[in-house]
This record gives C-alpha cells, structure tokens and sequence, in this order.
C-alpha cells in the first residue's frame, strides 16, 4: 500500500452518481460534459479561495472520472485513490485506457491494497476501504446526486466524515 496519510493540502473529494446513472456511462455525452463543466467551474472558484487545493479521487467510472478530468481543465491537482492494483481490468478498452490517461496525470497514486482481490466480497471491501480512506482524508466534498438511494447513501457518509456545511451538491438534472 501507498500513503496511508492525508495528502497535503486543502483536500476536495468528488464521489457521486456511478457511469450507468449518469446517461450512457461511457461516451462523452451531453449529461457527462455538463457535469464536468460544473465541476470545472467549481473547482477554479474554491482554487481561488484554497491556493492548495486538491481533488481526491477514486476514478471509478462516472462522477469520480468525470472529477480527474475537471481537476485536469480547472488547473487544480489531484490524487487517485485507488483499492488495489488493475482495478480496471474489467472494463472496456476504452474505459480502461481514459482510466489510465487519468491515473497517469495524478500528482500522486495511492493504492490502498497490494494484492489484487480474490473474489467479489473481497473487491467490495477494498472498495469501501477506498471510500472510507477518501471521507478520511476529505476537507470538503462535492457530491454529484440525483436524489437516488444508492447517490444519498455516499452523500450521507461523506456528510458525517466531513460536516454538512462542508458539502456541495450538484444535481444533474439542474445543469
């Protein structure tokens, strides 16, 4: 495992709506770029009132990608906090390599896990060790709901780790 501390600096995690509720998932497509431009434009607004900030991120795809590459376009850094390594492996080409080009362009990788899991109850718990890590090390959050059961629960967790005054939340419907 790798950097088990809280990274240096004013710390934003961005978690929320998975690939597949977020339209297509995996195409760069009206939902997905206007997220991402919102996230954008918040990034470069609390980069103007934290010169330190960083975005943490755990690259899953949707919300969290969608995070990398708005740090990349905002000019903001940011660190990929991923479960274990090739935690990719199983998806599309396409996916794996936009999950690489992100990875790649982090400041600093931090892979929480040494060993890849062996089963799917053993990825899961490395994924909310991942999740928990993030809430950990996390200044403040963007959340990214539809109002969803499965976005409020990642919501509600993010909010006892970090404060609800702390997290800003972004409907997509709303863009």
């Amino acid at each position: 495992p790798s950097g088990s501390g809280k990274p240096e600096g004013h710390t934003v995690v961005v978690t929320g709506l998975r690939a597949k509720d977020l339209g297509s998932g995996y195409d760069d497509e009206v939902t997905h770029r206007r997220v991402r431009d919102r996230l954008v434009d918040i990034l470069r607004a609390k980069r103007e009132l934290d010169g330190d900030l960083v975005v943490l991120t755990g690259l899953s795809l949707g919300t969290e990608q969608l995070a990398a590459e708005a740090a990349v376009r905002a000019g903001v850094p940011h660190v990929a906090v991923l479960p274990f390594p090739d935690a990719e492996a199983m998806w599309p080409q396409e996916s794996q390599a936009r999950f690489r080009r992100l990875r790649d362009a982090a400041i600093e990788i931090r892979t929480l896990q040494a060993d890849k899991p062996g089963s799917r109850q053993e990825a899961g718990k490395a994924i909310g060790a991942r999740d928990s890590a993030l809430a950990r090390w996390a200044d403040e959050a963007i959340v990214v709901s539809d109002g969803s059961a499965d976005a409020e629960r990642s919501a509600k967790a993010i909010e006892r780790a970090v404060g609800e005054d702390e997290v800003w939340r972004l409907d997509p419907s709303e863009l």
